[in-house]
Order: structure tokens, then C-alpha cells, then sequence
């Protein structure tokens, strides 16, 4: 189907969105990964993250990731 200048500057403007924003939650995401992986290395600082007051807490931000990567939307967040 062929697409006026118009529409393809668009679609091609929203592709660069999505990358943008793929891009962010890979790198943001590996981070955390990394920051947990470190903290949690130590048993003293692991049984911090298991307190009540945290765990629901770190559950969530890594949840939020994964709906995210792997979510129903995650076909949006196509990178080369």
C-alpha cells in the first residue's frame, strides 16, 4: 500500500519514538538488573530487599519492566 510523504514522515517518526523508548527501558531495565545483582550479592543487604516493606515495592518496578519488554504492547518496542 502506498503511503503520501505526509503519512510516511509520521509512521517513520513514530518508529523513531518507539526505538527511542526501547532504547531507554533496555538500558534502564540492564541497570536495575546490574544495581540488584550487586546489592544482593551480600546476604546482609539481600535480606533487605526481602523486608516486607521493600519486596512489593521491588516487585512492582520489575513487573513494570517486564509488561513492558514482554507485555501485550512489547511489538512496539521493536529495535535493529
Amino acid at each position: 500500500m502506498a503511503q503520501n510523504p505526509r503519512q510516511r514522515q509520521q509512521r517513520t517518526q513514530s518508529h523513531q519514538s518507539d526505538e527511542n523508548h526501547a532504547r531507554y527501558f533496555m538500558l534502564f531495565t540492564n541497570e536495575v538488573m546490574h544495581m540488584m545483582q550487586y546489592l544482593s550479592k551480600d546476604r546482609e543487604v539481600a535480606l533487605v530487599f526481602m523486608l516486607p516493606e521493600l519486596a512489593p515495592r521491588i516487585a512492582a518496578m520489575l513487573n513494570h519492566f517486564l509488561v513492558d519488554l514482554v507485555g501485550p504492547k512489547c511489538t512496539d518496542l521493536k529495535v535493529k
